[in-house]
């Protein structure tokens, strides 16, 4: 169980390095704009398109982990969520997740504002 919340930590890690490269695309698009570069809102409106089909495919590798271990927690894979993983994890990896769940969610709320 240890190797498949290892695998979810690194998951959730890659998804906040998207969310990371999504927030710099918007504020450079949100440049372009102020600047009225068309030449740049093209490059960032690509670079959107190509970390959006990159989180999507993230989130289904994670949805996917998840339905996974949903059996092996005696969880129901269509209701298992983050919040109760956390609840279910070990310690060390209850802390990670918690703080990645925080992460996440400030990332998710930066996004919405940009």
């Amino acid at each position: 169980m240890n190797d498949y919340f290892t695998y979810l930590i690194e998951l959730l890690d890659k998804e906040m390095a998207t969310f990371r490269l999504m927030l710099a695309a918007l504020e450079a698009e949100q440049k372009a704009l102020i600047d009225n570069d068309v030449t740049g809102l093209g490059e960032t409106v690509e670079t959107q398109k190509a970390l959006v089909q990159r989180a999507a495919t993230q989130e289904q590798a994670r949805v996917k982990i998840i339905q996974q271990m949903a059996p092996m927690l005696q969880e129901d894979p269509k209701t298992l969520t983050l919040r109760r993983l956390i609840e279910l994890a070990d310690a060390s990896f209850a802390e990670r997740l918690s703080a990645q769940r925080e992460e996440l969610l400030n990332y998710q709320d930066r996004l919405r504002q940009t």
